[in-house]
């Protein structure tokens, strides 16, 4: 699925992929360094979890998009991860095309949604296991 993820991102109009990470430390480093605009979220990472990066990212930049994109979509995960501050809940098995569709949203098609110019606006994603 990362590898389907990856390529669909390079054709968002507006967006740059800056990296694809694996765990938490990785997340936030990867975080601090880019400052994105939009983070795409697995809850299960190989060192961690997608509620530690999301807890993370919300500390330091709360107005930063974060998507979760998970294959973990029963409901109890989806209310965790929006009382945590999650911006949008995307289930794996149903709906990747949604997810494209806000990427593209959120990359050139809303030039006010985001405080960086439409065409320099940065994504980082996180590799599940």
């Amino acid at each position: 699925m990362q590898e389907i993820l990856t390529e669909s991102l390079q054709t968002v109009p507006g967006l740059e992929l800056a990296g694809v990470v694996a765990t938490v430390a990785d997340a936030l480093a990867a975080f601090e360094f880019h400052r994105p605009d939009v983070v795409i979220l697995d809850l299960v990472l190989r060192a961690g979890t997608g509620l530690d990066v999301l807890h993370g990212i919300k500390q330091r930049a709360p107005a930063c998009r974060v998507l979760v994109f998970t294959g973990h979509d029963e409901e109890p995960y989806r209310t965790r991860c929006l009382a945590a501050g999650a911006d949008l809940f995307f289930s794996k098995h149903s709906q990747y095309r949604a997810l494209i569709q806000e990427l593209h949203t959120l990359g050139g098609d809303a030039p006010a949604v985001i405080g960086r110019p439409a065409d320099d606006r940065r994504c980082i994603t996180t590799e599940s296991v």
